[in-house]
């Protein structure tokens, strides 16, 4: 059996500390937030590499497009903080409960394009594709569906 000889990774250009020309806004925390399976660093980063992007041209892609929610501190036309908080959405809307799954009159939400359920207060039955924002404006409490409450009897 031939010797196998180890993965030596050669560091990129792009190592370098992206900010989007925004360092007050594109920090590190928003570069790792998630932004639908991918961060947004990761995201900006492919555009770079993969197609051929200049760092301005990706940042305005991912920050200024499809993932404005949770990558807007990297918009080089705005240098905004986010919208969605990069804090562990599960903190602010929790898996549903299965008495909440099988509730249909507030369980209404599709699944894959609007997992998270406001259950109490002025949005009380809404859906959204984001965490609500908790505050009596929006939503008291939320949670977010999954799958398994569509396996439920």
């Amino acid at each position: 059996r031939p010797k196998t000889e180890p993965l030596i990774l050669v560091p990129e250009q792009d190592d370098k500390i992206l900010d989007c020309g925004c360092p007050d806004t594109c920090t590190t925390t928003v570069l790792n937030s998630q932004a639908v399976g991918y961060t947004c660093g990761e995201r900006i980063q492919w555009l770079i590499q993969n197609d051929g992007k200049s760092e301005r041209e990706a940042c305005e892609n991912v920050a200024g497009g499809g993932f404005a929610d949770d990558c807007s501190g990297c918009d080089p036309h705005q240098c905004a903080a986010p919208l969605v908080s990069p804090i562990d959405e599960n903190q602010q809307c929790p898996i549903c409960s299965d008495d909440i799954c099988e509730d249909t009159q507030l369980n209404k939400c599709p699944v894959q394009d609007a997992p998270f359920l406001c259950t109490e207060g002025a949005s009380s039955g809404g859906c959204s594709p984001i965490p609500w924002t908790i505050g009596p404006m929006y939503c008291d409490k939320c949670c977010e569906l999954t799958y398994d409450c569509n396996k439920l009897p």
